[in-house]
């Protein structure tokens, strides 16, 4: 019993962490966040967790700090102001602004936009989602440099958001998660 110091602390973890390897490997987890069939990561019950733990990383690994929101803050954002499509959701629309969508609508065609809207590279935390809308991606770049988040802070290492940059982003997830 472990409350009962029966069972050696260590001995427990060791036995848990050996436990996760097996039953969800490094390459399960690589295969499942880059999976094409699994279209829609923004409905993952995961990702705003997952971002979280992944903006943790970042933050220590850059300043040494502590992120600048706590999960318990994220929580209360809720999904849809928390998580930004940095490619948008939608782009081929009857009402959009096709000023904004130019820099867009000449990157993706309407396929190509289908099957990386929703990717895991293409999600990262914000406080900022009404601000950036449909915006190209160099002015979002412009507000992602103020961010509180170190995620969002790293979108402005890209010069360009196109299905390369996806792509990268996305390998540096997987790799944070295996």
């Amino acid at each position: 019993d472990l409350n009962k110091e029966e069972i050696d602390h260590l001995i427990l973890i060791t036995s848990l962490v050996e436990l996760v390897k097996h039953y969800c490997s490094a390459k399960k987890i690589g295969t499942y966040l880059t999976d094409e069939e699994v279209d829609y990561y923004y409905d993952w019950n995961g990702l705003m967790y997952f971002l979280y733990e992944y903006e943790r990383e970042r933050c220590h690994k850059e300043t040494k700090k502590r992120p600048a929101y706590e999960w318990e803050d994220i929580k209360k954002m809720g999904r849809e102001e928390s998580i930004e499509h940095i490619l948008p959701k939608q782009i081929y629309t009857e009402t959009a602004d096709l000023t904004n969508l130019t820099y867009w609508t000449t990157r993706f065609d309407e396929k190509s936009h289908g099957k990386n809207e929703c990717r895991l590279g293409n999600l990262t935390l914000t406080t900022s989602n009404s601000k950036l809308g449909r915006k190209p991606f160099d002015l979002k770049k412009q507000i992602y440099a103020n961010s509180k988040f170190q995620i969002e802070r790293d979108m402005t290492n890209f010069q360009d958001w196109t299905e390369k940059e996806i792509g990268e982003r996305e390998r540096l997830l997987v790799e944070f998660a295996k």
